[in-house]
């Protein structure tokens, strides 16, 4: 190589390291830049981490003071659970000794009506010359229910026969009440006065003056042996069932006066009064509505089965007999109603 040759090549080598300097020198100054900037960027997300650090610092102390706060609820509401809880044993305690009061109560009630009842029930029937008679009386079995129903029978000073059944509305001790003081009246009253139309008449002011509002139905009869003739009187009660010798036995349904305690008063044209002959093996049954009427069918179906027993060949002669018969055939086992059942035989 030539020496110019080599100083030029010389030359060109020392540009080309100049400007890879410059090059370097210009990457490195970016590089501090980037690095500056870096710095920068870290000083601004330590001061970024410190806000976040104080903020989760305070967020971290509210969390305590809400799980302080939801144990202090916790604690309150086993408190406020407690307290409900003893109020309500309270309560518990309360109803079941209401209850068994109300429970005592109601037996004592019932113990009360049963006592009415059979105070007010004849202690046994008459026995005039010619005739027999029996009776029979059930309360409800399907709750031990004591209702109004009543009969009675008792011999005249004239040697009449004076009967009646009757049913004061409604059941219990109220009804048994009402029921008492009507069959009391009825008898008070056929002892001064025997006409049927009168009693019923007496029946009605009774139950006015001491039960206003109270209902009750009763059918009331005089039967002359002498004469062999029955009269009677129904203030709104079920008809007789009457069985005359050689005859179908048929319900006996003529007019009535509405039941006791309706019509603002019973006076002269109060109840009609009614009159039948009654030759020697004659049967008449008195009975209140239980006898006859059963939940869901018919009350007709019941007197059917009145009407069959009276009606049958092979039909006792004796009151007793009739009436066990009668019993038999129209009383189940079940009833929600009180029952009450007079025979009258003719002999």
């Amino acid at each position: 190589m030539k020496p110019h040759e080599e100083s030029l090549a010389v030359m060109y080598e020392a540009q080309r390291t100049a400007e890879s300097d410059r090059d370097a020198a210009r990457d490195a100054q970016e590089l501090a830049e980037i690095a500056r900037d870096v710095a920068r960027r870290a000083q601004e997300l330590a001061e970024s981490d410190r806000d976040v650090a104080y903020d989760a610092q305070e967020l971290a102390e509210a969390a305590r003071d809400v799980a302080r706060r939801a144990q202090e609820l916790a604690e309150s509401d086993r408190d406020v659970a407690l307290h409900d809880l003893n109020v309500a044993q309270d309560g518990w305690d309360e109803a079941e000794l209401r209850c068994e009061a109300t429970a005592k109560e109601s037996r004592r009630n019932a113990e009360a009506a049963r006592a009415l009842v059979h105070t007010a029930l004849p202690e046994q029937l008459p026995a005039p010359e010619g005739v027999s008679l029996a009776a029979h009386y059930a309360p409800a079995t399907t709750a031990g229910i004591v209702g109004g129903d009543w009969y009675d029978a008792m011999l005249l000073d004239d040697g009449r026969l004076w009967c009646g059944v009757g049913d004061a509305t409604g059941n219990g001790l109220p009804a048994a009440a009402v029921m008492g003081r009507i069959a009391n009246a009825a008898r008070v009253a056929a002892i001064n006065d025997p006409d049927p139309a009168a009693v019923v008449a007496v029946m009605d002011q009774a139950l006015r003056a001491h039960d206003a509002g109270g209902l009750a139905t009763a059918t009331v009869a005089v039967y002359d042996p002498e004469r062999r003739a029955l009269r009677w009187a129904r203030a709104g009660h079920v008809p007789p069932v009457i069985a005359l010798p050689h005859e179908p036995a048929a319900i006996v349904e003529p007019s009535a006066a509405p039941p006791l305690g309706v019509v603002a008063k019973l006076v002269a044209g109060s109840p009609p009064e009614h009159e039948l002959h009654l030759p020697p093996g004659s049967v008449v049954a008195l009975f209140t509505d239980g006898l006859v009427e059963r939940r869901g069918e018919p009350i007709d179906d019941g007197f059917a089965r009145v009407t069959a027993a009276l009606g049958a060949a092979d039909l006792p002669d004796d009151a007793d007999g009739i009436a066990a018969r009668i019993i038999d055939a129209c009383v189940p086992d079940d009833t929600d109603d009180d029952i009450c059942l007079l025979v009258l035989a003719t002999h």
